[in-house]
């Protein structure tokens, strides 16, 4: 079994609930949170099976997560600066974690420190909600994506996340 370090200060990550991670990510965590040129960041997403429609289900978010440049799903950072920047805002009803990720990233870009991303050791997370409306649903509905990541639209948020049989 691989040796780990040690973080120096206490060190947390978060997993989104219907996510798994891939062999050797707490591996990698350990390393990237020691890192003093980073701040904290987050891990490539892949769902659990894939689709043409879920390909272009997924292009369709593309745009807004590249727009602004992280990682989510999950997140690794050192506990100290995740209560710097607050955690996650509660009062959004989507894309906390997006919104979590952008503020990490500006609290380490005031300090000369960079939002990493876990490529090698990424994590699976479901297709509940493809298997639910459909894997072309986000393609078909780009108006409600939109609204998802307005984090406040509550019909998107309720629509979408909440209101759906688990």
């Amino acid at each position: 079994m691989p040796q780990c370090a040690q973080p120096s200060a206490p060190a947390a990550a978060t997993l989104d609930a219907d996510s798994s991670m891939a062999p050797g990510t707490v591996t990698a965590i350990l390393e990237h949170v020691n890192d003093p040129r980073t701040i904290g960041g987050g891990t490539v997403i892949w769902p659990e099976r894939m689709s043409i429609g879920i390909f272009f289900s997924l292009l369709a978010i593309a745009p807004y997560v590249i727009r602004r440049r992280v990682s989510a799903g999950m997140f690794w950072f050192l506990r100290a600066s995740f209560d710097a920047v607050g955690g996650f805002d509660e009062s959004l009803l989507s894309v906390e974690d997006v919104d979590f990720a952008l503020r990490l990233k500006a609290f380490g870009h005031a300090r000369g420190k960079k939002y990493g991303t876990i490529r090698r050791h990424g994590i699976t997370t479901s297709c509940r909600k493809f298997d639910r409306f459909g894997d072309w649903y986000l393609f078909r509905n780009p108006r409600l994506v939109k609204e998802i990541f307005e984090g406040t639209n509550r019909r998107a948020a309720e629509g979408f996340y909440y209101d759906i049989e688990r």
